[in-house]
């Protein structure tokens, strides 16, 4: 007997056993001999949304009709069908199916035909033999016909196609209904991440506040001096007079930083500059040239600084003059010798601490530069929010209409989000026409989410002051502060002045600081406010659901809007029960932006590969065990005990204690294969993998354009979030577009077309010997990007080389075909259109065929590619749509509504090219 997967795949064989189970099992009822041909078979389904799922309905239905074997082939056999049933079709000859985002909509349909709904267990091979014949007399009906409450048309073959076509508009079945449904959804969600980002950042500037309060309470060092004087020059003059800006004080903490941080590592840098190393751990031997400088300049300094001391102090009664009346050049002195020593300090650090390279000391305190950079980014940051919001409040209250004003520059915010919520996925779509195709539009989208952050930040930090003013103008006493005004203003109204100035602002604090402890309690908050769960579940019931039975043994369930739980799959049905289906792999993008991951994955990829199949849920190849939490093999909890053993006995309890822990801990919760489905198609969201950037992620999260998944992997000892703020840090990470990629307990998942869109890569990490694939990625020029990431994600990872071949290259097409066969990918481009429109197709070329070879074997893969394209031969109704829609067959993937017209033209689309190959 001959393994069907004995071609050594890239991943690992332990990995992919189930797989090859599957394929096993399949092969006993499909060919004549019970194995047949050593060489797999698979499918790949790509990208697009329902523009792919739709023409690759067509494709399957050309496969389902098309012989088992072509034309020039004599083998393998199929196996003899019991009477009255029809042969095997060619379709029932691929071992794989391999799926991504639109792709997997019509995959998961086409998987769902063979399985089974019943709680059987096991299913009989008699089941799933019937299931399999059902599945491909379906497909094999064309045209499908309509759906209607007729019971007759509900006893069809082709019922769940049917239902397919009722349903090509499937978030928006009912139309106006169902998009009041889905904007009501919208906005709730959106609603909600708002108020959990409101929440944190009115906490935050509240602190802020009350850490300047704060500060004018302390009098040691001088602190609350240092702190009257900030607050004197940044607040304004009162009353004002026109547009008077009231500066943060932060300023002069940023100030600080960069005295005592920023500028030590900088100058620390240069102070290394000979080759002599001291002895590990002896700080006190001698130091190089150029920090004796530093230390000489910083004694020269303090000298100076001394010696007009002396000469001033006699005129300086205390603290508070010194710091009003200090000479400059004191001052100067002051600031340099503290630079000095800081700088010293940071060169001392970063210098004799093992091991003593120069090399590694120059990486030491460049990387401490670039850390304190950050906190001067934020501090500064912060300051210039705080100003902007402080100075809005002062003028709205000057202004003698705070609430229409403040309700006005709300309704100003809201109807900017909401345009940027319509239009920036519609700029976010690649392969742009006309004038939008010379435009910057990812840099115009960064720009307008940068602002579109600030500006939020802005109103919460003006709302912040207003809450503490008791939404009144400022009116300090004579002598008291803005910041003490704000402190004691609202406070001083009936209930409050009798018990303590300041119960107000504590009250307001402290429920803040709860609501914002609240917020980020739930965790499945952050999967629950994003789009997901609802477009997972439409996807669910309309493709999914076609193959329900249960749905159309009563009127009430035939609408797709109402939920039936026997619509969906748990993974271990999906892939344990016995079904005759091809081994559906599922493509996700697990997104990766940094962490400890390889430089490649992190600054160009920016992601890995996430497969569901038979064999598991696998990494870039390596299977994921999620209820151990690591990779299968690495046994976490057998190195813990054996690190225990070898160790103290205090080292032995804690690993036991760990092991325990481990054992506790429950295993996460399961995805459903619906979910699976949703995930691999979020084509929009924060993270998209190797088309990630922070201002489109700033502008998805501040619009709640979010269709990714935090999936709990189950990973111990992973990068865990504190509990009270878990759901605002990973909010925080989709608005910073930093993602983890493996090394967090949660991981973002989206679409699998942000890593590789075809669905071929998978399949060529298996070595799969031919594979078909739709490529039906959005193309509207015709510029092969899809198929170009491809070529070069398998030359880099897997060693492969792709030829273009003609159709006489692979044995088993007749001569017949080679019309509708590309030489290269040029010829499939048609000619440009002085409008920038699509014409017609001058001809009927509809496929590429490459030769795949691997580096160092012998294996070898044919890899045949269709692509949407409108040849001569097609019917009139598709020259009059094309007529109407110049962009057919390459419409925006943004569209996700299709009409009968639009449905019909790309499955009989798809039908046409399928039989030209295929028959």
């Amino acid at each position: 007997m001959v393994d069907p997967t004995t071609r050594q795949p890239e991943a690992s064989g332990e990995d992919l056993e189930a797989e090859r189970k599957a394929i096993a099992s399949r092969r006993k009822f499909v060919y004549a001999d019970g194995t047949g041909p050593r060489e797999t078979w698979g499918l790949a389904l790509s990208g697009g949304g329902i523009r792919s799922a739709t023409f690759c309905l067509g494709v399957l239905q050309a496969l389902a009709k098309a012989s088992f074997n072509f034309p020039k082939e004599s083998a393998p056999l199929p196996k003899a069908p019991e009477a009255p049933n029809p042969p095997w079709p060619l379709l029932a000859r691929f071992d794989f199916l391999s799926t991504v985002s639109g792709g997997g909509y019509i995959g998961g349909f086409y998987s769902a035909l063979f399985r089974t709904r019943n709680k059987q267990e096991p299913v009989p091979d008699e089941l799933a033999t019937l299931a399999a014949r059902e599945a491909y007399a379906a497909l094999a009906t064309d045209p499908p016909g309509r759906l209607s409450k007729d019971p007759e048309s509900r006893d069809k073959p082709d019922r769940p196609l049917r239902w397919l076509r009722e349903n090509g508009r499937y978030l928006a079945p009912n139309n106006t209904g169902d998009l009041f449904y889905d904007v009501a959804i919208a906005i709730r969600n959106l609603c909600a991440v708002h108020y959990v980002m409101g929440v944190t950042l009115l906490t935050v500037f509240l602190l802020m506040f009350a850490f300047r309060f704060g500060s004018l309470q302390v009098t040691v060092f001088g602190i609350d001096t240092l702190a009257i004087a900030l607050e004197t020059m940044m607040q304004p003059q009162l009353p004002m007079e026109g547009l008077r800006i009231w500066y943060s004080p932060w300023f002069g903490v940023l100030g600080l930083w960069l005295l005592v941080a920023v500028i030590p590592c900088g100058v620390a840098y240069w102070l290394d500059q000979d080759k002599s190393n001291a002895e590990a751990g002896k700080w006190w031997q001698p130091i190089t040239v150029p920090a004796r400088v530093a230390l000489g300049l910083l004694l020269v300094g303090v000298a100076l600084a001394a010696f007009i001391w002396c000469q001033v102090a006699e005129s300086i009664s205390d603290v508070d003059e010194l710091f009003l009346n200090v000479p400059v050049p004191a001052f100067l002195l002051v600031l340099m010798d503290v630079a000095l020593f800081f700088s010293l300090a940071a060169f001392n650090f970063a210098k004799y601490r093992p091991p003593q390279v120069a090399r590694l000391f120059r990486n030491r305190i460049t990387r401490w530069l670039s850390k304190v950079l950050t906190v001067s980014w934020v501090i500064g940051l912060l300051a210039l929010v705080e100003t902007a919001g402080q100075t809005l409040y002062l003028w709205l209250t000057a202004s003698g209409a705070e609430a229409g004003a403040i309700f006005s520059v709300a309704g100003v915010v809201t109807a900017l989000v909401a345009a940027v919520r319509k239009f920036a996925p519609v700029l976010a779509q690649p392969g742009k026409d006309g004038w939008l195709s010379k435009l910057p539009l990812n840099a115009i989208l960064g720009v307008v989410g940068v602002a579109l952050v600030l500006l939020l930040a802005v109103i919460w930090s003006c709302v912040a002051a207003a809450l503490l003013f008791g939404m009144q103008m400022p009116a300090p006493n004579c002598g008291q502060l803005l910041i003490e005004a704000m402190f004691t203003q609202a406070g001083s109204g009936p209930g409050f002045s009798e018990l303590w100035p300041y119960l107000y602002p504590v009250i307001l604090v402290v429920f803040c600081l709860f609501a914002t402890a609240a917020a980020g309690w739930f965790l499945g908050f952050i999967n629950l406010s994003s789009l997901q769960v609802m477009y997972g579940a439409r996807l669910t019931r309309a493709y999914l659901g076609a193959s329900n039975k249960q749905r159309f043994e009563g009127e009430a369930n035939m609408d797709v809007t109402e939920a039936d739980e026997s619509d969906d799959f748990s993974r271990k049905d999906y892939y344990g029960k016995n079904h005759f289906g091809p081994a559906h792999i599922v493509n996700v993008t697990i997104n990766a932006t940094t962490g400890t991951g390889d430089q490649l994955t992190q600054r160009d990829r920016q992601g890995l590969p996430l497969a569901v199949t038979p064999a598991g849920i696998l990494v870039d190849g390596r299977r994921w065990d999620s209820s151990a939490g690591d990779f299968v093999g690495m046994q976490p909890e057998a190195n813990a005990d054996e690190a225990g053993a070898n160790g103290s006995l205090k080292a032995k309890v804690v690993a036991k204690a760990k092991a325990l822990a481990k054992a506790l801990k429950p295993p996460p919760p399961e995805l459903s294969m619906g979910q699976w489905m949703g995930v691999s198609g979020a084509a929009f969201s924060t993270g998209l993998g190797r088309g990630t950037s922070l201002g489109q992620a700033m502008l998805f999260t501040i619009t709640n354009i979010r269709l990714g998944w935090w999936w709990d992997s189950g990973k111990k000892d992973a990068n865990t979030p504190f509990r009270l703020w878990r759901n605002q840090i990973y909010l925080r990470d989709e608005l910073r577009a930093r993602f983890l990629g493996t090394d967090g307990s949660h991981w973002y998942l989206s679409d699998g077309g942000h890593f590789e869109n075809t669905g071929v890569f998978e399949l060529l990490r298996r070595k799969v010997g031919f594979i078909v694939c739709c490529d039906c990625g959005a193309d509207p020029n015709y510029t092969y990007e899809d198929l170009s990431n491809l070529m070069r994600l398998a030359r880099i990872d897997f060693r492969a080389e792709f030829e273009c071949v003609g159709p006489a290259a692979f044995p088993g097409f007749s001569a017949d075909v080679k019309d509708y066969f590309a030489t290269d990918e040029a010829e499939l481009c048609p000619p440009p259109d002085p409008q920038g429109q699509l014409p017609v197709a001058p001809d009927n070329k509809c496929a590429l065929l490459y030769r795949v070879t691997y580096a160092g074997s012998k294996d070898e893969t044919f890899l045949l590619v269709l692509k949407p394209r409108l040849i001569q031969s097609a019917p009139l109704d598709l020259f009059e749509y094309q007529v109407k829609n110049p962009s057919f067959p390459q419409q925006t993937t943004f569209d996700q509504f299709f009409d009968e017209a639009q449905w019909e033209s790309y499955r009989k689309l798809g039908v046409l090219i399928g039989s030209r190959i295929f028959q």
